[in-house]
């Protein structure tokens, strides 16, 4: 097995214990990285998929359980300042940052159609400034 010890990463998009990025955030830890994790809390809760308030910090406590250092960090990616401000957060928590996951997606079930303008923002927000930026 590859061993990722005295490595750390970063994965946004880590919400739901049956999600992609906590499968990701784990794979890491097993192989030995210490793991911040970003959620986008407001945003995960008012979805349909039954995140609970609690399931971002259980997925920490999960990723804390196979020995290596993990924090949550509950961020809003969309936001101009956003991605700056989670890589700050988790290079004071961590001191370096070597593997990045983009995970974190913003995703409405409607049509093109239908897309409002703050949905295309919302869209290029976090789906695409984020990624770049980060």
């Amino acid at each position: 097995m590859y061993s990722l010890a005295n490595r750390v990463a970063l994965v946004t998009g880590v919400t739901r214990r049956q999600g992609i990025g906590a499968a990701v955030s784990m794979a890491l830890a097993r192989a030995g990285a210490d793991v911040g994790t970003a959620y986008y809390g407001p945003y995960d809760r008012a979805m349909t998929w039954g995140v609970t308030d609690s399931e971002p910090e259980e997925i920490v406590n999960e990723l804390r359980a196979t020995g290596v250092r993990a924090q949550g960090f509950e961020m809003d990616l969309g936001e101009p300042d956003g991605p700056s401000f989670l890589f700050q957060q988790a290079r004071e928590r961590f001191g370096h940052i070597d593997i990045l996951v983009n995970n974190a997606v913003y995703s409405n079930e409607t049509t093109v159609e239908k897309l409002s303008t703050s949905d295309l923002d919302r869209h290029y927000a976090v789906n695409l400034r984020a990624v770049i930026l980060l």
